[in-house]
């Protein structure tokens, strides 16, 4: 192709790689998905109802096969409602399962109480995560505290996290 683009008109169709060597488990060798979109990620709670106003919430990715490319950013203005775990959704796709969470470093800041999420985990089988905190002053001690609900900062400008990763599906 010297100009213009290759069209693959057909569903389920696209580039065939079969002719390489292959090593053994390989389950597919063609590529026949690419998507570059943006998505609306979302705060919610595992229990009740959680009302946000969000200043900043956007999303894009990138599909490449069975593979997504995600970055996001979510700080809000004001919350409300809402108990338990604080869950993060709107992702594009469910993510594999696999048997693990897809682990995720995240940047972020000014929540309530000083906890500062430094994990996000993408749920196995779902198209949610969450955010986990270190248990003290120590990151190196473990990431095995869950941020909640009710660790979420009220006022403006907060609540802020910054994201990106790749996962299957």
């Amino acid at each position: 192709i010297t100009a213009g683009n290759l069209i693959i008109g057909t569903s389920g169709k696209g580039i065939d790689f079969s002719a390489t060597t292959d090593l053994a488990g390989m389950s597919s060798e063609l590529l026949d998905d690419y998507e570059e979109v943006t998505f609306t990620p979302i705060y919610s709670s595992e229990s009740g109802t959680l009302t946000v106003v969000y200043d900043n919430q956007i999303g894009q990715y990138t599909k490449i096969g069975r593979k997504v490319s995600i970055i996001f950013r979510l700080r809000t203005d004001s919350v409300t409602g809402g108990s338990n775990s604080l869950v993060i959704g709107g992702f594009p796709f469910t993510n594999q399962d696999i048997g693990l969470d897809d682990v995720h470093v995240v940047q972020g800041g000014s929540f309530d109480s000083g906890k500062i999420p430094l994990l996000m985990f993408l749920s196995r089988g779902a198209a949610t995560g969450g955010l986990q905190m270190a248990t003290d002053d120590d990151p190196q001690n473990g990431f095995n505290t869950n941020i909640s609900v009710g660790n979420l900062d009220t006022g403006t400008n907060k609540n802020s996290i910054t994201c990106s990763f790749w996962y299957g599906v």
